[in-house]
């Protein structure tokens, strides 16, 4: 359980076909999220980005639109 105080916000970027089990990775995390307690969780599609492998990612190339990049973000 979380205890009380100032609040901080966590963002994290993850590709969209990323997999926890067999299933979707963004599924298996606001599960998680949700069981600890954590409030405001929300994940989303990000237009872009450059990924730990300094390769770009971005909706407007379309061999890299396989990939696109989501985004947690939880406080």
């Amino acid at each position: 359980m979380l205890t009380k105080g100032a609040a901080k916000k966590v963002t994290i970027y993850v590709n969209e076909d990323a997999r926890y089990h067999l299933g979707p990775l963004h599924e298996s995390t606001l599960l998680f999220l949700l069981h600890r307690g954590v409030a405001c969780s929300t994940a989303s599609r990000a237009p872009g980005g450059v990924g730990a492998r300094h390769v770009t990612a971005t909706f407007k190339i379309e061999a890299l639109a396989a990939q696109p990049a989501l985004r947690f973000e939880f406080g």
